[in-house]
């Protein structure tokens, strides 16, 4: 059986005694989410942090960004003016993507960088084209790739068992002109009902798109209708070796205890 990667979502105020301990227990990378502004010091410096604790531990690591709080600041300085909001929107996503990438290349950039391909579903004052959300989602891969041009790119979609969607999303993203990623990230609720669709999805969408798969189950803190253990397996088939790893929950992957 191929072997599938754990990888463990935290905050990212964790010392490096904790990521050690998810180390020992068997972790192989851990994933942070950060919000993208036009002020991003502080975020920054959270971040160096823990990139000093993750390379201490010698661990891989997946930085996921949330742009909301950027899109939303450009919103309230033009208005419903779209063009001008696209055309702002891709300079800031850029330029505020270039300074993190930069400042934590300096300890240890990130293997991955996350980005959730729903991010525009919240603007509900103004809409886009699909050309133009996929520039602005070129403008943080740019940022990236101008820095850590090794760094695997992520793109996430909560279409775990609706097929037609989560296919139809990405081959428009390549059809706008979207630039090369590496991994789909698929979000799934460990439904045993959902499964079968999940194993079809994860098959679909590595083939047709020729990208890894992560299983994306970090919402998932308490009784679950199957194992984890039967997520690996389903996983661990995906042709050609493409199945990467499962994104727990500290509390999935035993580290804390559930808040009651």
């Amino acid at each position: 059986m191929k072997t599938v990667y754990d990888f463990v979502n935290i905050d990212v105020s964790a010392n490096k005694d904790y990521i050690n301990t998810l180390k020992t227990k068997g972790a192989a990378a851990v994933r942070c989410e950060a919000f993208l502004s036009r002020d991003n010091e502080e975020v920054k410096g959270k971040l160096m942090a823990f990139a000093e604790n993750v390379k201490s531990v010698k661990l891989d690591w997946n930085l996921k960004f949330d742009i909301s709080k950027l899109l939303m600041g450009v919103l309230q300085e033009t208005g419903p003016d779209q063009r001008m909001f696209v055309r702002k929107s891709e300079r800031s996503l850029f330029e505020e993507t270039h300074k993190i990438i930069e400042s934590l290349a300096g300890v240890v950039a990130p293997q991955y960088v996350e980005l959730n391909t729903e991010a525009f579903e919240v603007m509900e004052s103004i809409k886009f084209s699909f050309e133009e959300q996929t520039r602005m989602m070129n403008a943080v891969i740019n940022g990236v790739k101008s820095v850590a041009p090794q760094c695997k790119i992520v793109l996430a979609t909560s279409k775990a068992t609706d097929n037609e969607m989560a296919k139809k999303w990405y081959n428009r993203f390549q059809v706008s002109g979207g630039k090369p990623f590496d991994i789909i990230s698929i979000k799934y609720g460990m439904d045993a009902a959902e499964l079968y669709d999940l194993s079809c999805n994860m098959g679909d969408l590595s083939r047709r798109f020729e990208a890894e798969i992560i299983v994306d189950a970090s919402g998932v803190d308490g009784q679950t209708d199957i194992t984890f253990d039967d997520l690996k397996s389903a996983v661990s088939m995906v042709s050609l070796d493409r199945g990467l790893g499962i994104v727990y929950s500290e509390v999935a992957f035993g580290v804390v205890e559930k808040v009651a």
